[in-house]
């Protein structure tokens, strides 16, 4: 348990570094019970009420838009990194789902490349390239953007012919 402290305490460092409000929970509270007993979550809320979790036990869980990562007290510096980018809005939560159903989630990275669409059409363009099979077989599909700071997030919704390969 002195290990899980130690690294909350980290992680809380790292939080009140970017000016960030955070809570820590446990399973002995209502909304938390499903978390194992040695388990400390940290819950951030940004200006939308979207979340982000950090679950500190035997390994560092961080869930964002959809998206989640483990990382054991080794890669704690990769985690550090993961973190700081997503506050600084330089990572984003990409979710996908067709008809109603999560089809996945991925982590986009501005520092590393990647490629993150800025318009409706460049989203389209870009599922169609990355996940022809998923688009031509949607009747409507969404494409979730989130990111930290909430004015950059975005959703966009396709239906029909507009979606056609």
């Amino acid at each position: 348990m002195e290990e899980i402290k130690e690294y909350v305490e980290k992680i809380c460092g790292i939080l009140d570094s970017h000016g960030e409000k955070y809570s820590l929970h446990t399973n002995k509270e209502e909304e938390f019970k499903g978390m194992s007993d040695n388990t400390i979550s940290i819950k951030l809320v940004n200006g939308t009420g979207e979340e982000m979790f950090i679950d500190v036990n035997d390994e560092i869980t961080l869930y964002f838009g959809g998206w989640h990562m483990h990382c054991y007290y080794e890669e704690f510096d990769e985690f550090k990194m993961f973190l700081n980018r997503i506050l600084n809005s330089r990572m984003a939560a990409e979710c996908i789902k067709t008809d109603g159903e999560w089809r996945g989630s991925y982590c986009l990275d501005a520092d590393e490349g990647d490629h993150i669409p800025q318009s409706r059409e460049e989203v389209l363009e870009y599922l169609k390239k990355e996940s022809p099979n998923l688009v031509r077989k949607a009747h409507t599909l969404e494409y979730f953007l989130t990111y930290w700071d909430e004015k950059s997030s975005r959703k966009y919704t396709f239906s029909g012919d507009e979606m056609s390969c």
